[in-house]
Parts: structure tokens; C-alpha cells; sequence
């Protein structure tokens, strides 16, 4: 096969599972020397360093110059348990203080990854200032994320003359996980060994009594070594910023369309009258905003308010942003409502640090949100509505969100904590004629109740799941000829004593007489802190 056609091969490609595709391409690759040379780009797109099992007894190997070219996302995942060992693997301790070998490997080939895109640093140790200092000088990164990464040393040195330049940056302290809703989750952060490692103690605990005691905030100091006037993503956590600090004459965000802020409240200085729209009208191009904020059992700031009760703050610029997702942990989330009237895309999430559950909203708490919503005109825009309740949904729901927002797309009603019921296909009619009045209605997912014959278990394990949903799902196809999607939610035993809600999507594919099929779609989940789209769920 000494003509095969690289284009058939990524289109075969593309349908592969996502959880089967390493393995998939490594098969394909040991065909013929056609195939290595195609798939080969496609093996060494996303790596990871170092491996558990590509070492030897002198040294971590490191990945051959040939394939450098290939990598467009890199992990650097150093695995957390090594400095914990007795001796250290692969590092040397001076007192607490772990220092890796062998990263000079990584350092030396940065420079030559010239296709790299995304870089990102998760690891036990505070990383030296040499790998910054190299990373800097990679022009090509555009993505650069920090994760559950204690960054102490490398900030203490002078203003770097060369800045980062990457327009996307993440930057995550060590030890955050967000709960949220009762859906799936990354199952390292319901493990107690996650957070009894070492480091994790350590620096978690440190972070916090740093936020109590006021310290200049670990988030700016690396952000003033970055170049945040060209800056377009910026996702940052609580711990790691203060709203008084978007003050500083030194930041400038003018092309900045992106911000996601995580974890606790930012801390706010004390007598400070720095509010959360005054930061907003530093960004004029910002559209999309995400106050992922979490629940604390013991916050060290008062709650972050969408509303605060200046009366000179520039309320009016909420009105330039076309996506807006909050977390029911964030105060007055109804009331800014009234002034977000340019909204395309609205979520609204229950969040909270793990490992405990959160708390949605209730019936009319939703309500309100709605009298909002239809007060400030903004609903004639919206076309995407997601958001969680603590309470069980009827009827009356759909029927006044199809009257306040009228061009919705796509409607996501999940149903925190979802109980079966005794709800038949009568009432079905009733929700099908509530969502008939939805003229541009593609995608829709609603928690409703279904007889009691799934007794917490997977679908697979009771076939009764799916076959109540799809029969559900086949209703509303006939009902609503426009509908392109359906989900239904339903609660999965995931261990012996833990349970998650999950949705059974359906696609419907319609024929041009008029006939139709649902077809049932793998389980997804949105990855944390995408709040838009959701992605294949890999266990």
C-alpha cells in the first residue's frame, strides 16, 4: 500500500472512540510503513512526561528529537507519590524541599517543539525559574495551564524581561476540585489519598493562610509576567486574585474575550470599593464571563455579589456579554438578570469543593430568575438555557421559560439528585405540548421522573433504563418535528454507596417521508470548566 490516502485515514480516524483511539493509532501504526508515517502525527499530538514506565535504572527517558515536530498539547505530569518515596524516585529532598532530576531533558527541547500549542504543568514541587524562563522564549504556546502546581520560587525573581505570551492562560492552585451538580466527575478528587499527599497538604493549607492574612496574590504575581494586553482566555482561581488588584495600572485587558474565575471569592481589601462590574469595564471585549465559584464549609471571603450595593457601579456593562454561567454560590445572580440583556448562552450551576454535594436551586428561586430575565428584555436573544434545581420540575416550568425566552435552541433542565416517580407517557403529552411552542427548538435534555425500575444502576446492567427513555425520547421526536436531540437523565450507581445523575441522549435522525429513528449516543459529561459544550465521558 505504497499510495494510501492520508485524508480516508483521519476521516476513519475521527469516528474512532475517543477512549480507544491510542490504542487504535499504535495498531495502525504496526500495519506497514504507509501507516506509521500517517498516524504517526496524530500518535505524538498529545503526550505526557515522564512515564512511569519508560525508565531505566539511571535515568527518566525522554522522548526522541525525531518526534518533537509532532507534539501540539504537552503534560507535564510529574507523578505526585515520587518525592514521598524512601529514597526520593527521581529527585533529591533537602529537608522538604524536592528538586527533580533529569528536567534539564525538557528544558533543552522546548525550543525545538516549534508546532507546540498547549503546555500544561502539574507537579509536586515548586518548579524552577530555568523552565519559565524557557517557556517564555516559546513563542508557539498559545495555552499554557498550571494546575495543582505550588508556584513560589519562580515568582520571586526581578521582573522578567521576556513575558509570556500565550493568549491562554489557566492558572489553578494546588488542591481545587469543583463539585458540580450530582453528575460526573474526575474521580481523583473523591479519593482521600488525593488530598493526603504531601505537597497537596502543604500547599493547600499555605495558600489559605495567605488569602486570611491579605498577601499579595500568587495570581498576579505571575500574571505581571505575563503580557495580559494581548491576553483572550483567562481562567483563575479566588485563592489566587483579588478584585482590587484589576486595578493595578500595570494590567490592561483590551482584547480579553474570556474569563472564568474558580475556587472561593476573590478576597476584596478591606473598605474597598472595587466591584465586580468596575472589573468588567476594564475588558471591553469581553463576552464570555463563568463565575465557576464553589461553596466553602469555611470561606475566608464573603460572598462574591453580581450586584453590589454601590449605587455608582456600572451595571450597564453586563449588557455587552453574550454568554454568562454562574455558580448559585455567587450572590444575586437573579438581579443581574435584569441588566445581562445581550445574553446568547445562559448557565446557571450548583457548585461546591469537594467532597461534598452540592445544593441547586429551588422552584422559585428559578422563578425568579425568570422575572428577570423577562424584566430586562434579555430573553428575546437567549438561545442556549441551562440550569440545575434541588426540586422536581412540572409542567408550568417549560411553558413560562418558552414565554420569557422565545428563541431558545437548546434547553437543559437537569434535575439535581434525579428520583424515579410514577410519571407515564400522558404526561409526557403535557411536556411535548409545552415545548411545541418552541419554534426554533433543536436540542433538548429535561430530568423527569420515570417508573421505579432502574434501582440505581447503570443501563447496561437493567436494560428497563433505556427502555423507558427511549420510548420517552421516541415520544418527543413525533411530537416535535424539529427536535434534533433529546437527553434524559437518570441516576447511575457508580460504587457501592455513591451515585451520580447522568443523561441518555438520543439523535434523531429523520427521513425525507417523514419516518424517524432515535439512536442512542455515549455518555457525556462537561469537563470542568466547560460549561457550554459537553464531551464524550471516558471511565
Amino acid at each position: 500500500m505504497t499510495d494510501l490516502n492520508g485524508d480516508i485515514v483521519y476521516e476513519i480516524i475521527e469516528h474512532i472512540a475517543q477512549r480507544d483511539r491510542q490504542t487504535i493509532l499504535s495498531n495502525l501504526s504496526l500495519v506497514n510503513r504507509s501507516f506509521f508515517h500517517t498516524t504517526r502525527p496524530l500518535l505524538f499530538a498529545d503526550v505526557k512526561w515522564p512515564h512511569r514506565d519508560k525508565i531505566d535504572k539511571t535515568e527518566l527517558a525522554f522522548f526522541p528529537e525525531r518526534l518533537w515536530g509532532y507534539f501540539k498539547t504537552f503534560h507535564f505530569d510529574w507523578p505526585a507519590r515520587w518525592p514521598e518515596s524512601h529514597p526520593p524516585l527521581w529527585g533529591t529532598k533537602d529537608g522538604d524541599k524536592y528538586t527533580p532530576s533529569h528536567l534539564d531533558k525538557l528544558e533543552a527541547a522546548l525550543p525545538s517543539m516549534t508546532d507546540l500549542h498547549t503546555f500544561q504543568v502539574t507537579c509536586p514541587f515548586d518548579p524552577p525559574a530555568s523552565l519559565f524562563q524557557v517557556l517564555r522564549e516559546c513563542t508557539s504556546i498559545k495555552d499554557l495551564r498550571i494546575t495543582d502546581t505550588p508556584i513560589w520560587d519562580a515568582l520571586k525573581e526581578p521582573d522578567a524581561p521576556i513575558l509570556f505570551t500565550a493568549p491562554r492562560i489557566t492558572f489553578v492552585p494546588v488542591g481545587e476540585g469543583a463539585r458540580v451538580g450530582e453528575g460526573p466527575f474526575d474521580r481523583k478528587f473523591h479519593d482521600s489519598s488525593y488530598y493526603m499527599v504531601e505537597y497537596r497538604r502543604k500547599y493547600w493549607n499555605l495558600t489559605q493562610k495567605r488569602a486570611r492574612l491579605n498577601y499579595f496574590p500568587t495570581g498576579w504575581s505571575f500574571l505581571l509576567r505575563c503580557r495580559v494586553e494581548t491576553m483572550t482566555y483567562l481562567q483563575l482561581s479566588g485563592d489566587y486574585c483579588s478584585l482590587d488588584h484589576f486595578r493595578n495600572p500595570r494590567f490592561s485587558f483590551p482584547v480579553l474575550e474570556t474569563l472564568i474565575l474558580t475556587g472561593p471569592s476573590p478576597s476584596v481589601g478591606p473598605g474597598s470599593m472595587m466591584t465586580l462590574p468596575a472589573v468588567i469595564s476594564l475588558m471591553p471585549k469581553l463576552r464570555d464571563l463563568r463565575l465557576l465559584i464553589g461553596k466553602h464549609s469555611t470561606p475566608t471571603q464573603p460572598p462574591l455579589s453580581m450586584v453590589p450595593g454601590d449605587p455608582e457601579a456600572p451595571l450597564s456593562v453586563y449588557g455587552q456579554l453574550t454568554s454568562l454561567a454562574m455558580s448559585n454560590a455567587v450572590q444575586k445572580t437573579e438581579t443581574v438578570l435584569r441588566y445581562a440583556n445581550g445574553l446568547e448562552r445562559l448557565a446557571l450551576s450548583a457548585i461546591i469543593h469537594h467532597p461534598r454535594v452540592p445544593i441547586a436551586l429551588k422552584r422559585n428561586e428559578i422563578d425568579k430568575v425568570l422575572d428577570e430575565i423577562w424584566e430586562g428584555g434579555g430573553g428575546k436573544r437567549l438561545k442556549q438555557f441551562r440550569i440545575m434545581s434541588e426540586d422536581d420540575f412540572d409542567v408550568a416550568l417549560p411553558i413560562k421559560l418558552g414565554e420569557v425566552c422565545p428563541m431558545l435552541e437548546v434547553v437543559e433542565l437537569e434535575r439535581c439528585g434525579h428520583l424515579h416517580g410514577d410519571e407515564d407517557a400522558q404526561l409526557w403529552d403535557e411536556y411535548a405540548n409545552a415545548f411545541a411552542q418552541y419554534r426554533h427548538l433543536k436540542e433538548l435534555r429535561i430530568g423527569i421522573r420515570f417508573p421505579a425500575c432502574e434501582h440505581d444502576s447503570e443501563p447496561q446492567c437493567n436494560p428497563c433504563i433505556l427502555d423507558w427513555r427511549q420510548r420517552c425520547a421516541k415520544h418527543f421526536a413525533q411530537r416535535l418535528p424539529k427536535l434534533k436531540r433529546i437527553g434524559l437523565e437518570y441516576r447511575a450507581r457508580t460504587s457501592s454507596h455513591r451515585y451520580e445523575d447522568r443523561w441518555m441522549d438520543f439523535d434523531i435522525i429523520r427521513q425525507a417521508d417523514g419516518s424517524f429513528k432515535v439512536v442512542e449516543l455515549p455518555t457525556t459529561w462537561y469537563q470542568f470548566p466547560e460549561v457550554w459544550e459537553y464531551v464524550p465521558l471516558e471511565e
